[in-house]
C-alpha cells in the first residue's frame, strides 16, 4: 500500500496520532511503536556497524532507543512540517550513545 505524506505525517497515521495526542490510548501508542520501531534497529545497526565494541551491549541500545521513540512520542506535534522520522532520529541516536 502506498500511502501519501500530508503535513509531515503519513494519512494513515493521521488518526492514529490524532488519537493518541488527545486519549493517550495504549492502542495508539502500541500502533506508532510498532509503525516506527524498525528506526531503533535501523540505528543500532549503523552504530555496531562504525564501533563494533557497541556490539556487546546491542539489547541494551534496542532498550534506550524503545524508550526515547516513547518519548518522542510526547513531545512530538503531528502538525508542525516535519516528519517523524526526521524528528525521532536524532532523539535515538542521543540516547544510544549516552548509555
Amino acid at each position: 500500500m502506498i500511502a501519501a505524506r500530508n503535513n509531515g505525517f503519513l494519512k494513515n497515521d493521521a488518526g492514529t496520532w490524532e488519537e493518541y495526542k488527545t486519549t493517550r490510548s495504549d492502542k495508539a501508542r502500541d500502533v506508532l511503536f510498532y509503525r516506527y520501531s524498525h528506526l531503533i534497529y535501523f540505528m543500532r545497526k549503523r552504530i555496531v556497524k562504525k564501533n563494533p565494541l557497541y556490539e556487546e551491549i546491542e539489547d541494551d541500545l534496542t532498550q534506550e532507543g524503545s524508550i526515547a521513540l516513547l518519548k518522542g512520542f510526547e513531545s512530538y506535534d503531528p502538525f508542525r512540517e516535519i516528519q517523524f522520522e526526521y524528528f525521532i532520529r536524532k532523539s535515538i541516536k542521543g540516547a544510544m550513545f549516552d548509555f
